[in-house]
């Protein structure tokens, strides 16, 4: 079977699990809207730690999801055509009026990284909005199913730890994987880049009795896992690190949080070849 009558199949199977959806449900759902950027005003404002500019929509037709509040990625144009998805910068729309709407374009970071971000932006290039809020969840599980895939075919065993767990059945998995190789196993934490600046990793953790911060501690996992999808627009493409602070031991290792030192730095960079991501798993598998 190819992959045309796969796909065939496996929307018949998807359509039938889920009584009364129909392939227009499911387009909806996973695929956003895209939108033209009608026209930009360059000149940069700030808005509390953060810099803007402002742009305009003109549809010339009512939509349901622009509205006072919504956020979305803007796209380069040639995204409809070619599939090559990259987020340029952030967007939030003010006002709606008759199909036409008017907004911000955002991004985190210095002004410089602002700047640099909005160098990339043209007019006709797309506003995408997840209408329904599924995509993130997809994006989401595509990048454990990558993961997994490509460890799968390097020769790893990998298990997918359960997201919750009764209480009456153990304590809480504070990793998502356990990967096995020549009967050694590891623990495995899939994290993304940092949205808000997509140099950085996001290596955070829910607070709890262990975890006076939201950073992820160093001795939960062996390995962190980042997908680098927001910035590349691959969902295969990843970036691997063991879970070790930085010391003249590690040379390779993490960053620690500035007031807890058994804690990851939220944010670190995040560059394969710097010394401290790698490319391929085999490559950080032997790290002490």
């Amino acid at each position: 079977m190819n992959n045309e009558d796969r796909a065939v199949d496996m929307i018949k199977r998807l359509l039938s699990r889920y009584d009364g959806a129909t392939i227009d449900t499911l387009e909806r759902i996973l695929l956003p809207i895209q939108i033209p950027i009608a026209s930009i005003d360059r000149t940069v404002e700030r808005h509390g730690a953060g810099y803007f500019v402002r742009f305009t929509i003109n549809e010339g037709k009512e939509n349901p999801h622009l509205f006072r509040g919504r956020s979305g990625k803007v796209v380069p144009a040639s995204a409809k055509d070619t599939g090559q998805w990259e987020e340029l910068i952030k967007a939030r729309i003010h006002d709606v009026d008759h199909g036409s709407a008017r907004g911000e374009l955002h991004y985190g970071g210095s002004r410089a990284v602002f700047e640099q971000r909005l160098k990339r932006v043209a007019e006709g290039d797309l506003l995408e909005i997840d209408r329904f809020g599924a995509t993130a969840k997809v994006e989401s599980a595509l990048t454990e199913a990558a993961f997994m895939q490509a460890a799968n075919a390097a020769g790893y065993r990998v298990t997918r730890m359960p997201e919750d767990i009764a209480q009456h059945l153990g304590a809480y998995y504070d990793f998502d994987f356990l990967v096995e190789k020549d009967s050694e196993t590891k623990k495995f934490e899939l994290k993304s880049l940092w949205g808000t600046d997509t140099t950085k990793a996001r290596l955070i953790h829910s607070k709890g009795k262990r975890y006076p911060t939201s950073s992820c501690r160093f001795d939960t996992q062996d390995i962190f896992v980042v997908n680098l999808w927001l910035r590349t627009g691959r969902i295969t493409d990843i970036a691997y690190t063991r879970s070790v602070r930085k010391d003249e031991a590690h040379p390779y290792g993490l960053p620690h949080a500035p007031k807890f030192p058994e804690h990851v730095h939220q944010n670190p960079p995040c560059a394969i070849g710097d010394g401290t991501w790698f490319a391929s798993l085999d490559e950080v598998w032997n790290l002490p």
